[in-house]
């Protein structure tokens, strides 16, 4: 009994070497985000104690601030 063939699909090695690039590409960027988490948590701001609760004047002209801004 013969069978009929409904569909011929024709790998090439290019295709091939698309495939394994492609699954290269993700193992790699997959590698870097894993490494690049980092679990431990972020530290709390260390404070620094101030006796002087004074706020600090600073001298300046309005071309400089709309620059920094």
């Amino acid at each position: 009994m013969a069978v009929a063939v409904k569909e011929y699909k024709n790998i090439s090695r290019f295709c091939i070497a698309h495939r394994w690039s492609l699954l290269l590409l993700i193992f790699t960027f997959g590698t870097f985000s894993t490494f690049a988490q980092n679990p431990q948590p972020t530290p709390p701001p260390v404070q620094e104690d101030d006796g002087d609760k004074k706020p600090i004047s600073i001298k300046t002209d309005l071309v400089t601030l709309t620059l920094t801004v």
